[in-house]
């Protein structure tokens, strides 16, 4: 009893200690690992009711275009800079949250922003502005004694420009492949790094 009281006491200080931060508004970029010609910017585009995709558009970001226009939302406690969610709002008064759509039949997850569920954790690097989804563990190297050197916490960063449903509109959007070769032949690995505008901090 007296373990669990000192957990929730421990969890609760967490909390408090804790520093609520917003990057943005920023652009987000996507470029692409093997294919140079894969160069452009992420607009939140229309998926179905309440819900957008992360597509992709060639060249320049528009100014002053609220599609582009993205908030990375995170927290830094005595731990450090931890995970944070990319939300959208569009104007509107309830931002939508960045969550990952898996498919159980696919390991390419297509990113969607609701603001009815819950979003999905991911980590920018502070000084380069580029997302991945991690720290996370690879089972790859698992073994019956031990998770073996290659079981261990790493930085992923398997963002893929695809051709796929987002929602009920087939475009070329922003998905995660959970494992790759992504299983969505269309899929290009790219890079999605956040630019902060002009203006933002």
């Amino acid at each position: 009893m007296r373990k669990c009281i000192l957990a929730v006491l421990a969890a609760i200080v967490t909390i408090v200690t804790a520093d609520f931060n917003a990057t943005g508004p920023l652009v987000l970029r996507i470029t692409g690992k093997t294919d140079s010609s894969i160069d452009g910017y992420a607009n939140a585009c229309h998926a179905s009711a309440a819900t957008k995709g992360l597509c992709y558009t060639a060249g320049p970001a528009p100014d002053n275009s609220t599609d582009y226009q993205f908030y990375y939302n995170y927290t830094f406690s005595e731990t450090g800079r931890q995970p944070g969610i990319l939300t959208y709002n569009g104007g509107e008064t309830t931002p939508a949250l960045m969550r990952f759509d898996f498919d159980l039949v696919s390991n390419v997850a297509t990113a969607l922003f609701l603001t009815d569920t819950g979003g999905s954790y991911i980590s920018m690097d502070p000084d380069s502005g580029k997302f991945y989804t991690g720290p996370t563990t690879d089972d790859l190297g698992f073994t019956e004694t031990g998770p073996g050197p290659d079981g261990q916490l790493k930085n992923v960063t398997n963002f893929h420009l695809c051709n796929l449903w987002t929602g009920d509109y087939y475009n070329g959007a922003i998905a995660l492949v959970s494992v790759p070769p992504a299983q969505n032949p269309t899929c290009q690995p790219v890079d999605l790094t956040g630019e902060v505008i002009s203006g933002g901090s």
